[in-house]
């Protein structure tokens, strides 16, 4: 079983589910800033 994790947990896995996790954060920061902007125009 250990060897199954430590197979899971391999460079390649974690550099890409970083890479993906930045490109969400990144989307729902853009997200955001649209928000505020909504908001900051509708006077509220």
């Amino acid at each position: 079983m250990e060897e199954e994790l430590h197979g899971n947990f391999c460079p390649e896995n974690l550099s890409s589910l970083i890479r993906r996790t930045k490109s969400t954060l990144g989307k729902l920061k853009s997200n955001m800033s649209s928000f505020e902007t909504y908001w900051k125009q509708a006077g509220i």
